[in-house]
């Protein structure tokens, strides 16, 4: 999203390992300073007060939130992607046929690229030891920031509210017939 500026916060440890409070907290933050997209590459454990309200908050601010449908090849995305106000995003591969690994059914939105055994997605960075390193990996992780992308080049031709950006991107998604188990939500991005 060509001038789009990127607000990194980190909410897990080396180990992918973190508290709901610290994500919430870091929905908050980035809502109250100007995120217009925010995007969770991570997902995990079960439903949360907390963590529906930090969303809730950032909603009523006019922030898309986007997240990961998960990886483990379930029926039914897992949180945070399957609250209320989150567009949830499942993973196709080079092939376009849907990961193997991706969660499918209830709170998928929209599918994106995750890559697959039919190929990764390349992406830059940062190893072990602090060096910029280009890595092809696969997951719903790499998946949602590809919607997020997408979602701030529409907010940036003057789309602003939330449900407003999801109707865009499920209205231009690759549709896909016979989805019964829900594998693609409105299509492919």
């Amino acid at each position: 999203a060509y001038e789009a500026n990127l607000m990194p916060l980190k909410v897990l440890n080396a180990d992918g390992a973190g508290t709901v409070a610290d994500i919430a907290e870091a929905i908050k933050f980035a809502a109250d300073n100007g995120a217009d997209i925010i995007n969770m590459s991570l997902g995990g454990g079960g439903a949360s007060q907390l963590m529906q309200d930090a969303i809730n908050y950032a909603y009523k601010k006019g922030v898309t939130i986007i997240a990961a449908a998960g990886n483990e090849d379930t029926n039914g995305v897992s949180y945070p992607a399957r609250y209320n106000h989150v567009i949830g995003v499942s993973a196709f591969g080079a092939d376009g046929e849907r990961a193997s690994y991706s969660n499918y059914g209830a709170g998928v939105d929209i599918s994106a690229p995750g890559g697959s055994e039919s190929g990764t997605i390349l992406q830059e960075t940062i190893n072990e030891d602090g060096e910029g390193v280009f890595l092809g990996l696969q997951g719903t992780s790499m998946a949602s920031p590809h919607v997020a992308g997408v979602a701030a080049l529409v907010k940036a031709l003057g789309i602003k509210e939330p449900d407003e950006i999801l109707q865009v991107l499920q209205q231009s998604a690759r549709v896909i017939p016979d989805d019964g188990l829900n594998y693609y939500g409105a299509g492919q991005l």
